[in-house]
């Protein structure tokens, strides 16, 4: 994994969340690593090395900062296939795999030989996959003696030591300090029969959508949901032992994290426990990525997740469960099938008490015993042949299996077709590029609404999209509706060529004419340089430039989605001559804390100069995100006096 040392440097510098847990630091005048949004202070530039993973940072000499704790830093998202891979074999680690099992059978759980998994494995993450499970043992050791009470000889067991003396003289040998001296110097923990665990995501999270999520199909006596927090029951193997207990999710008082309260119950599972729970809660998630790939269909949504599942194969019975009912019904079925086969559990909340039942179990149970709840026949035969399916290991249902070996699998079994298929790889495997058939209701109406076929993922520049304005990439010649008359002019600005377009008398778009994105002039507009507004907007152009006005005058029909819409009018509100930061310009819009929303919905502007949005600036000044180049943003700004001109 390359990492650019100047990129990275900048990222450390003004502590960018999107980084966290991509990469990671090394202080050589220090000896420490860390997460690039620590909040000390910034080390020179010369003393900095970089480093793909902690155990790669470890691996080069350096301990982890005790400020940052690199151990809370969020996950990957897999983008390719050997990412893919080298995030699959990761999380088996992470999961104890290495525990139970050799690198050679974690390869060929992946079904790859382990020669491959190493070479995939030490370009991704800079070590070996045996250095990455001693460093992810220590890591988990020292969240243990930070977070719990647990003595420290269950944090020893617990994070996949077999001996105390190897845990000790590897923990004193790396960290240069012992066990007992690192949980001395942490704060104390009263609660003896909880363990509690902050867990990083990279910004906006949308955790109220998340909860109303869940708590819509939530299972009763399995789960349990109110407006702050999520609370179920849960089972773990780890070692060839079950751990049963509850968890709860909350947000956490600490800056981008979940706080993940669990039973005592579970400390001998807590690596098992970490990896179902990052999955469900989608905490690996790359925000900037998605907004990017979805434009404004997620603009207007800042934040939002794609929940997992704790269990694939509790996911899969519910999905089956809520073939062609509605949510309501399904949630209720599911509850009534948890009460039937799962095991009681005593937890301190009321209404949890109850376990989701395991595959092996349903695989014992006769069809009818199930059909015997109100579940359809053909339902029920499904349900236990997926049980069977799993419980023999020609089925897996957890984030590291194949999709497509799983989609065959499942779509062999009968009574489960593409929809539901998909539906299962999309929360138990965490796969986000999932989407349901032409067979179900919703698809069939977009198809209506599109006339044409359904497209899961719009992808920018498509043949046949609409070009995108040259400042933002949100449409500039968006359809014309029926009679709508499309209009055009250029004109001459001392910063090159603009070209205004009018849709129905209303000025729809502005922009510079050499810009990379610039507009492609429809075959049937006309150019109509003496109409309105269009002649208006070339008069009050050159006014702008001429230092003789401030702000436009003009009628507009910007194109956009309520929030792009909300962003845009406090843009036009930014006084000529001052700027503002995007985190400003988020809470002015009624959305503190969506800086990154807000950045993507100033992109989006298709009125520049009339819209200002050179004026808006990020958090220490730096002129960063105007796609007509930024050279052109800073003449802009000198214009207005709101910097003064750097050197060419």
């Amino acid at each position: 994994m390359h990492l650019d040392p100047e990129q990275c440097y900048r990222a450390l510098r003004t502590h960018d969340s999107r980084f966290d847990g991509r990469f990671f630091v090394g202080v050589g005048t220090t000896g420490i690593y860390c997460r690039p949004v620590c909040t000390a202070k910034t080390p020179l530039a010369r003393n900095c090395r970089y480093f793909p993973s902690a155990a790669a940072a470890e691996a080069g000499g350096f301990r982890p900062c005790l400020r940052c704790r690199p151990e809370l830093a969020p996950g990957y998202a897999a983008v390719d296939a050997n990412r893919r891979l080298a995030q699959s074999a990761a999380g088996m680690i992470e999961d104890g795999g290495l525990e139970d099992a050799s690198l050679a059978g974690v390869a060929a759980a992946l079904g790859v030989t382990d020669r491959h998994l190493r070479r995939v494995f030490q370009q991704e993450f800079g070590v070996s996959p045996v250095d990455y499970a001693q460093t992810q043992r220590l890591l988990l050791a020292k969240r243990l003696l930070t977070d719990t009470a647990l003595p420290v000889l269950d944090v020893a067991m617990a994070s996949g030591f077999a001996s105390l003396r190897r845990f000790n003289d590897l923990f004193r040998t790396r960290y240069r300090m012992t066990p007992g001296g690192l949980r001395r110097s942490a704060p104390a923990r009263a609660d003896a029969d909880r363990m509690a665990f902050d867990l990083a995501y990279r910004p906006p999270y949308d955790w109220p959508a998340m909860l109303a999520f869940l708590g819509r199909r939530a299972v009763a006596g399995v789960e349990a949901v109110d407006a702050r927090r999520y609370r179920r029951t849960i089972r773990l193997e780890r070692a060839g032992k079950s751990h049963a207990g509850w968890i709860e999710v909350a947000a956490s008082p600490r800056k981008a994290a979940l706080r993940v309260t669990a039973s005592a119950s579970l400390a001998g599972a807590v690596p098992a426990l970490l990896a179902r729970v990052k999955p469900l809660l989608d905490l690996a998630c790359r925000p900037d990525e998605i907004a990017g790939a979805l434009g404004p269909l997620a603009a207007a949504h800042p934040g939002l997740r794609l929940p997992g599942a704790v269990d694939g194969f509790e996911i899969a019975v519910r999905a089956i469960l809520g073939q062609q009912v509605t949510v309501a019904a399904a949630t209720t079925i599911a509850g009534r099938f948890a009460r039937a086969f799962g095991e009681p559990i005593d937890t301190p909340h009321a209404g949890l008490d109850r376990l989701f039942p395991p595959a092996v179990r349903i695989a014992a149970a006769p069809p009818a015993d199930i059909a015997a709840l109100g579940i359809i026949a053909t339902r029920a035969r499904a349900i236990v042949a997926l049980a069977r399916a799993l419980d023999a290991g020609a089925l897996r249902l957890d984030p590291d299996a194949p999709v497509d070996a799983t989609l065959a699998a499942l779509e062999a079994i009968p009574g489960i077709g593409p929809w539901t298929a998909h539906y299962i790889a999309m929360r138990a495997l965490a796969w986000p590029d999932a989407f349901r058939t032409p067979t179900s209701r919703s698809s069939r109406r977009w198809a209506r609404r599109t006339g044409g076929e359904r497209s899961p993922r719009p992808r920018p520049g498509a043949r046949g999209a609409p070009m995108p304005c040259c400042t933002c990439g949100n449409p500039l010649n968006p359809p014309a509706k029926e009679n709508d008359m499309t209009r055009y002019a250029r004109f001459s600005t001392p910063l090159g060529a603009m070209i205004a377009i009018a849709i129905d008398g209303q000025l729809a778009g502005l922009d510079f004419e050499d810009a990379k994105y610039a507009p492609a002039i429809g075959a049937d507009w006309i150019e109509d340089p003496a109409g309105q507004p269009l002649r208006d907007c070339a008069a009050q152009v050159a006014e702008y430039f001429a230092g003789e006005r401030g702000r436009f005058d003009l009628p507009l029909a910007p194109r956009g989605t309520p929030f792009q819409q909300r962003v845009w009018r406090e843009i036009a509100r930014v006084p000529f001559g001052e700027t503002l930061t995007y985190a400003q310009l988020a809470a002015r819009a009624g959305s503190p804390g969506s800086a990154r929303a807000a950045g993507a919905a100033t992109g989006r502007n298709p009125l520049a100069l009339v819209v200002p949005c050179h004026r808006i600036v990020g958090a220490d000044g730096a002129l960063t995100g105007y796609a007509g180049g930024l050279r052109r943003k800073e003449r802009l700004l000198v214009l207005e006096g709101a910097i003064e001109e750097s050197p060419a």
